[in-house]
C-alpha cells in the first residue's frame, strides 16, 4: 500500500521503506527522504533535532524514542524497539502525518502583530538557500496543512514578537526550537503569556528568562493555554536558530515557522588592520601590531587581497576590514569584550549566517577574494562554505594558538589539494596561508 500522508507519498525512497526490508532507513542516510522524516519527528513527537537531511546520531535517537512511545517492535526477531526506520515505521509516521494534515487549518489562526509574519516564505530550517521572496511557497512536499504555506517570522537575538492568535479558546500554543542548546542559556526561542508573573521586561533577554520564576525548569519553547479570544502571546528570542509556533484546538491547527537570525554585523571604529607582520612573514600579523577588540594581535591577515569580500569566519572584531560570519548557527555568540559572558551579561553579540537567504546578509557564491579563520575549529560545514564563497585565488589565512588546533593545517591542504601554498611556518607550526584554486 502507498503512504497516504502528502510529506511523505510519492518519495521513492520513502515508499521502498514503506514495502521493502532492504530499503530500510538507517543511522548514515542522507537527502530529502531524511530531511521529511526529521520534520514528521519534530512536528508529531517534539524531536528536537536539526533537520538537515543527516540521518546522524540525533536523529536515530528521536526514530528510537518515537518507536518506543508507540511499542514498535518486530515480534519475530526482535524484543526491543530500534533505531531503524523499516516498513512499521514507515507506516505509523504516515499514519499519524496524515493525520495531522486532516486537521482542518484556518479556524485558528497565528497573527505575527510584531516584528510582522511574511506568509508563504520559504523557511531556511530545511537547510535550503535562495532568494527571500514573498508569496513563495515552501515544496509541495512540505505543505503540512491545507494550502501549503507556512507563516514565517524572523527575529533577531535578544528581540520579542508579539503573535496574536484568533480562535483558539480552549487549545494551546507550543514552540519547539529545532535545535535547543544546553541548557535555558542557549535556548533558542521561548514563548511565554505576558500576562503571566514573573517576567521583567528590561532583564529578560540578558540572555535568559530572569525574576521570580527563573529556577521553573522551562520546558524547550514554551506551551500557553488560550484563554480569550483574540489572545496575545510573547515569543523571545535569544540565540540563532529555528523553531516551529503551533497553534491548536481539538478541530483545527496551524504552524508558523520562527527564523532567529543576526543581522550583519557593522564594523568596528577605533582600530586599524594590522600592517606589522611577525618575523620571517609577509601575511601573519605579529604580536605587537596594531590592537584589535580581541587582545590577541598575532595571526591576523596582513595586506589582504582586497579585490572581492573579504570574510572572517567565527571571528569577533578582531580583524578591521573582515566582516564576521558564521557557518555553524551554534558558533554565533562572541563577547564583545573578549572576556566569557557570563548569565545576564549584556556584552554578548551574534554573527550573521553565511547561508542565511536575505540578501542584506547572504554572500553570494565565488565572491570572497580574503577569507580569515583564528583560534576556531575548522567544520565540516566550513569547507562547504569556503567551497562556494571563495573566488579564484582567494587568499585563505588559519593561525592558531589553541592547543591541538594545529590539526586543521593538513586538513586544509587535503580538502584544497590544488590550492598555491605562499606561507607556512615551519617553527610554530601554527598557521597557514594559501591561494585557492
Amino acid at each position: 500500500m502507498s503512504l497516504q500522508s502528502r510529506l511523505f507519498r510519492n518519495d521513492p525512497k520513502l515508499e521502498a521503506a514503506a514495502s521493502s526490508d532492504p530499503a530500510h532507513i538507517i543511522q548514515g542516510a542522507s537527502g530529502e527522504h531524511v530531511r521529511k522524516i526529521q520534520f514528521a519527528l519534530i512536528l508529531l513527537d517534539d524531536a528536537t533535532i536539526d533537520p538537515d537531511g543527516k540521518y546522524g546520531q540525533a536523529t536515530s535517537l528521536a526514530v528510537l524514542k518515537f518507536k518506543q512511545k508507540r511499542n514498535i517492535i518486530n515480534r519475530s526477531f526482535q524484543t526491543q524497539a530500534d533505531s531503524i526506520v523499516g516498513k512499521m515505521t514507515m507506516a505509523a509516521l504516515d499514519r499519524e502525518m496524515a493525520a495531522k494534515e486532516l486537521v482542518p487549518a484556518g479556524a485558528i489562526q497565528i497573527r505575527a502583530v510584531s516584528p510582522g509574519s511574511k506568509s508563504g516564505i520559504r523557511p531556511g530550517a530545511f537547510g535550503l538557500r535562495a532568494t527571500l521572496l514573498l508569496g513563495f511557497k515552501i515544496d509541495l512536499n512540505f505543505p503540512v496543512f491545507p494550502g501549503g504555506n507556512l507563516a514565517k517570522i524572523r527575529l533577531t537575538p535578544r528581540s520579542t514578537g508579539r503573535l496574536e492568535i484568533i480562535n483558539g479558546i480552549s487549545g494551546k500554543v507550543k514552540c519547539t526550537n529545532a535545535v535547543p542548546g544546553k541548557g535555558d542559556a542557549s535556548k533558542i526561542s521561548f514563548l511565554f503569556d505576558p500576562a503571566q508573573p514573573g517576567f521583567i521586561p528590561l532583564t529578560r533577554l540578558n540572555p535568559i528568562p530572569v525574576g521570580p520564576l527563573r529556577d521553573r525548569p522551562f520546558e524547550d519553547g514554551g506551551t500557553v493555554l488560550v484563554t480569550k479570544d483574540p489572545f496575545i502571546v510573547l515569543v523571545d528570542a535569544f540565540h540563532p536558530g529555528d523553531a516551529f509556533i503551533d497553534a491548536a484546538t481539538t478541530t483545527s491547527a496551524n504552524t508558523m515557522f520562527l527564523e532567529v537570525r543576526a543581522p550583519k554585523f557593522g564594523g568596528v571604529p577605533g582600530f586599524v588592520p594590522p600592517t606589522k607582520p611577525r618575523p620571517n612573514s609577509k601575511f601573519i600579523s605579529a604580536k605587537d601590531s596594531e590592537p584589535n577588540r580581541s587582545g590577541r594581535n598575532e595571526g591576523r591577515p596582513v595586506n589582504p587581497k582586497g579585490t572581492g569580500r573579504k570574510i572572517n569566519i567565527f571571528g569577533s572584531s578582531e580583524t578591521p576590514g573582515f566582516e564576521d560570519y558564521t557557518t555553524e548557527l551554534g558558533f554565533s555568540a562572541f563577547s564583545l569584550t573578549g572576556e566569557s559572558a557570563g548569565e545576564g551579561s549584556g556584552d554578548l553579540a551574534f554573527r550573521p549566517f553565511t547561508e542565511d537567504p536575505d540578501p542584506a546578509v547572504f554572500i553570494a557564491d565565488g565572491t570572497a577574494s580574503d577569507i580569515c579563520i583564528r583560534d576556531s575549529p575548522i567544520l565540516p560545514v566550513t569547507i562547504k562554505v569556503i567551497r562556494r564563497i571563495a573566488s579564484s585565488g582567494c587568499r585563505l589565512t588559519f593561525s592558531t594558538t589553541v592547543s591541538g588546533a594545529a590539526q586543521f593545517i593538513p586538513l586544509l591542504k587535503t580538502e584544497f589539494p590544488g590550492a598555491k601554498i605562499i606561507e607556512e611556518p615551519k617553527d610554530p607550526k601554527d598557521a597557514i596561508v594559501m591561494e585557492l584554486p
